[in-house]
């Protein structure tokens, strides 16, 4: 028989030369600590794009014709591409907008190339719709707004945040700046009816006319004697001036008409009104934005150092000021501190443990397994296939693996200190050696397993569908990772380190011998627990087995009514609060621009009100910053900045939500009025589809399934996506007018270029394009009295009044057609308390007491769930998958070490009873149970599992023996006691300064700690009491069967 020595070479090897050892350690750490530096740092993670984005701008087009012109063309053309999962189309006016979602995993640069090729291949656009933009929708993270505040025009503004924005466009760091809140310039020429009439002009001829005569035309090149020579024509007009100065017509007598004559030139923006205010004054925002592999810390270090650069070489124009806000480094900063510090925490709780009942040495290297298991990890984060970033989510795989990393290590460290305590010789060197393979090589077997039963536990997260899936790869991975190392670290490194360990050697000093008898006192503690509790119970639970393992399911089964009896709630994803708010005001079609701003300035009274209360009530405003912004004659956004939630318990971000709701009260003509402040996946909380090519059905159901909503308890901002209601006027030519030679073509082109315009040419002002249009004077724009006096022009250049050459008649048009799989969809959407109640019991509740009727009303309609129902309805079915391959991969694993069939089956049946400590969890620290639940309860397999099996391992070595069965459960327990109790108190305490952390960014992480580290508390009673119960009862099962079959 050979020995542990000639069994285990490698393991001997790195246990007798100690350099090896270590400088496999101080390699980790160093590749560790160098990734930790270098490797790209981010607030959430950027994931892999998802969407592919067609747009296309049709100038003057309503959102019918944008649909019919446009969207439903480029849907048709789509469907024969491979890999599309879902086509959704918004129809506005003047924009198409076309979001095609690949199927999971399907390469996005393939379906990006494919749906150019069909969309380029379409002939059939208007003849207004410009050139299609197709992009690929990438994620990206909010780095840092910049305001340039003050009070200047809008032309200073825009010029200095433009100038501002190439400063930092030019930083390595910095990828992208959006702006928002300017306008874009216009060149209008501006010909009263009353002048074209004077002149007998057209809008076409004035259009041509400067087309013709604004200009640079390169003329070619004159080859000479002397050299080329290029020929060029610069005429090009820039300025009002220069439009001014332009020649209309020419008459044979010499006599000339200019622009000046005929029209007003406007060099100006669109007439759009824009409203961008911080701080009480006009403002242009700049957004900073990462992609890909772009480092947020240093991106936002870069612009804030730019700024203060700029701001002090008096760059920006007098009385302008620049403020940065919604920092997005400060929040990752504050993640990453706050991993870190419960991770330090962790680590010094797991330490601390570990030397009230181990030796401290050992105590010492077994802790070490911790930074090495890490480090190798995040030096593992830039390998090609990898690819993490160090973010909240990578950060929080290393918080969950804290004391998850020490278990082999504690199980291998434990049998070593076993046996060299057994050791007689203390001077024999070879004798060291020999007692530390033989130690390792007594649990190896178990402690390697049970490693990998964790990982393969952890391995179906990495799988999971939808954008939870993503998030929660990202934690797996993390895991899995440092288990690996963990394994490295405890097989190789560690027995190097403690074979030399001499147990028996008196303490040297006073402290160490006090802490020696106060160890003492602790292990005569934990012997006293095993020999006068434990063992006694033991027998008596195996004497009562059946009475016992009724119990146990009696108790599973009480926990899990706790979920149907309403005493624990399930949401799928727990409303998790941010500290900013969001305030979003939508009115009905026909309502004033100016009665929007109005409505917005009183949303912002509302909130410097409700700081001021607060201030004289609880000593502080949480308002930090308030900013206005609008680009669209209905929808407007107050966004503003809170201070820190850990700042202010006594005054929650969903408290103050209430109190600015009902401070700003109703408001006249809202179609919505939202207020969000939420973390987690993107979709809202309740979204339901109504799909319908009949329009009037569309809206009535829409408009019944709100109502019925709103009156579910814990719903609130209950609106639809149906916008309508926006005045029209529609035209139709007159049987006179076509006998007149008029053609509806005239009538049409007439009326828009009036109204919309003409479009003469487009410009390149400096960086800036700008359109030239020909039109009607903007105050006339806006009356309906220049309609009915306008003319229709002929091509003769005949004019006809309007009134003579059409029909008018009033009506409502669409503002926006939305299109969901080449039908009209309407979504009803509204967000949850989801202390009251949740998206899936609400759909419960509309399945069964309203669809049913809805659909016998109105029989064109399909209903489909989005938003957070239909990311639990993909996560949930790949998490079974996932979790089905798991069980099977962890029998596997466990079969091997054991050989056996039967009993892989008797330690997974302990696996159902671990959620009885994850669901006992939830309800101690009252929060529902959710998605990130059942990941860490998913994960929690593995873990109850590892310790299982070290005991089963240690019943085998028993039966192996000689003992009985019986004799052997009630003896392995004991021995393997303080392995298996110390395992699961350092995963324990190495998650307890999560679980008791307030931060808003610990709140999600919240659920996955709880499960794993109260599932853990609770697998240490399943694995020293339960499975001898189940073994022996297996046992009294085969017994019995054998006795029959004897018969």
């Amino acid at each position: 028989m050979s020995s542990p020595l000639q069994k285990h070479p490698f393991i001997t090897w790195f246990a007798s030369n100690p350099v090896v050892a270590n400088i496999l350690m101080f390699s980790i750490l160093a590749a560790g600590i160098f990734t930790a530096f270098t490797v790209r740092k981010e607030g959430f993670p950027a994931f892999a794009a998802e969407t592919v984005q067609v747009m296309v701008p049709i100038r003057g087009g309503t959102p019918e014709d944008v649909e019919r012109g446009v969207a439903i063309k480029i849907e048709e053309s789509l469907q024969s591409v491979e890999g599309i999962e879902h086509i959704r189309s918004i129809s506005k006016d003047n924009i198409a907008i076309v979001t095609i979602q690949a199927k999971e995993k399907y390469p996005i640069s393939k379906l990006l190339d494919d749906v150019k090729i069909q969309v380029d291949a379409i002939q059939s656009f208007p003849e207004q719709a410009e050139k299609p933009v197709i992009i690929e929708k990438k994620r990206s993270n909010e780095v840092l707004w910049l305001e340039l505040y003050g009070d200047a025009s809008e032309a200073t503004l825009k010029e200095a945040a433009r100038n501002l924005r190439d400063v930092l466009l030019r930083q390595d760091a910095i990828s992208k700046v959006e702006t928002l809140g300017d306008r874009d310039y216009e060149i209008s020429i501006e010909p009263s009816e009353q002048k074209l009439r004077l002149y007998n002009l057209t809008f076409d001829e004035l259009a041509r006319a400067i087309s013709n005569n604004s200009l640079d035309l390169g003329g070619g090149v004159i080859r000479s004697e002397r050299g080329d020579i290029s020929l060029r024509s610069r005429d090009q007009a820039y300025l009002k001036a220069d439009f001014e100065n332009i020649p209309v017509r020419t008459d044979s007598d010499g006599t000339r008409i200019f622009v000046s004559d005929v029209a007003n030139v406007r060099d100006s923006f669109i007439d759009q009104k824009f409203i961008n205010r911080y701080r009480g004054q006009p403002s242009i925002s700049l957004r900073i934005k990462t992609e890909g592999n772009d480092d947020i810390l240093k991106a936002v270090a870069q612009a804030r150092a730019t700024v203060e650069e700029y701001s002090k070489a008096n760059k920006l124009p007098e009385g302008i000021k620049v403020a940065g806000w919604y920092d997005g480094a400060t929040s990752i900063r504050d993640r990453l501190v706050l991993l870190g510090k419960n991770g330090l925490l962790g680590v010094s709780l797991v330490f601390l443990i570990l030397t009230l009942f181990l030796n401290l040495r050992l105590a010492f290297w077994v802790a070490v397994g911790v930074p090495v298991s890490l480090a190798g990890a995040l030096a593992c984060f830039p390998i090609a296939g990898i690819e993490l970033s160090v973010n909240v989510i990578s950060a929080f795989g290393f918080l969950i693996v804290l004391g998850v990393v020490v278990d082999d290590a504690i199980v291998i460290g434990e049998s070593i200190y076993s046996e060299k305590e057994q050791q007689k010789s203390v001077s024999d060197s070879e004798g060291y050696i020999r007692s530390t393979v033989r130690g390792v090589s007594k649990v190896v077997t178990p402690a390697t397993f049970g490693v990998l039963t964790t990982i393969a536990a952890f391995l179906p997260l990495t799988q999971v569908s939808g954008r939870m899936g993503n998030v929660f790869g990202q934690i797996a991975t993390t895991v899995i990772l440092c288990l690996i190392f963990s394994l490295i670290e405890s097989k190789l490194i560690l027995p190097s380190h403690l074979a030399h360990l001499n147990v028996h050697r008196k303490p040297a000093n006073a402290i160490s011998r006090a802490w020696s008898r106060f160890q003492g006192s602790i292990a005569r503690g934990l012997t006293w627990v095993v020999d006068s509790v434990y063992r006694p119970l033991i027998r008596t639970f195996i004497d009562w087995r059946y009475a016992v393992f009724a119990a146990f399911i009696a108790i599973l089964i009480l926990v899990v009514s706790l979920l149907p009896a309403g005493q624990l709630r399930f949401v799928f994803f727990p409303n998790i609060y941010q500290d900013n708010i969001s305030v979003t005001l939508e009115l009905e079609q026909g309502q004033s621009v100016d009665y929007l701003h109005a409505s917005a300035f009183r949303i912002e009274q509302a909130s410097q009100e409700l700081g001021a209360r607060y201030e004289k009530n609880f000593g502080q405003n949480p308002f930090v910053e308030v900013q206005i912004s609008s680009s669209n004659n209905t929808k407007v956004s107050v966004v503003t900045e809170l201070t820190r939630s850990t700042t202010r318990e006594s005054l929650t971000t969903a408290q103050i939500i209430k109190d600015w709701r009902m401070a700003v009260g109703q408001i006249a003509g809202a179609r919505s009025l939202s207020f969000a402040a939420k973390a987690g996946p993107p979709g809202g909380d309740f979204v339901i589809n109504l799909e319908s090519d009949d329009l009037d059905e569309l809206k009535l159901a829409a408009e019944d399934l709100k109502s019925v909503v709103a009156t579910y308890s814990g719903v609130y901002d209950v609106l639809d996506t149906f916008d309508s209601g926006k005045p029209e006027i529609l035209y139709s030519i007159t049987p006179e007018a076509q006998a007149a030679q008029i053609t509806k073509r005239d009538l049409a082109t007439g009326v828009r270029d009036a109204f919309y315009g003409r479009e003469a040419q487009r410009v390149q002002r400096g960086r800036e394009e700008v359109r030239v249009m020909v039109r009607y004077p903007l105050e006339q724009r806006g009356s309906l009295e220049t309609l009915r006096n306008m003319r229709i022009r002929k091509s003769d250049g005949t004019a006809v009044p309007f009134s003579l050459v059409a029909n008018t008649e009033y009506s409502e048009s669409l503002a926006s057609i939305e299109r969901y799989d080449n039908k009209r969809v309407v979504a009803v959407e509204g967000s949850i308390d989801k202390t009251i109640t949740s998206s899936d019991e609400i759909q419960k509740r509309l399945t069964e007491e309203y669809y049913p009727k809805m659909l016998a009303k109105y029989p064109s309609i399909a209903i489909s769930a989005s938003g957070e129902v239909e990311q639990r309805m993909k996560s949930m079915k790949s998490l079974q998958v996932g979790f089905l391959f798991s069980i099977i991969f962890i029998y596997i694993l466990i079969a091997i070490p054991l050989k056996s069939y039967l009993q892989p089956l008797i330690i997974m049946s302990v696996i159902p009873f671990g959620i009885i400590g994850a669901l006992v969890g939830h309800y101690i620290m009252d929060i529902p149970v959710s998605i990130l639940s059942v990941f860490g309860i998913l994960a929690l397999s593995g873990v109850v599992v590892n310790d299982s099996l070290v005991l089963v391992c240690r019943v085998s070595d028993l039966r192996k023996e000689g003992h009985s069965l019986l004799d052997a459960c009630k003896r392995a327990g004991a021995d393997r006691f303080r392995a298996i109790f110390l395992t699961s108190l350092t995963t324990f305490f190495g998650l307890y300064p999560l679980l008791r952390e307030t931060e808003v960014q610990a709140q999600f992480l919240k659920p996955m700690a709880a499960s794993l580290a109260f599932g853990i508390l609770f697998a240490t009673i399943i694995t020293l009491f339960l499975l001898p119960v189940i073994l022996i009862i297996s046992k009294d099962i085969k017994d019995g069967l054998k006795y029959v079959y004897s018969k």
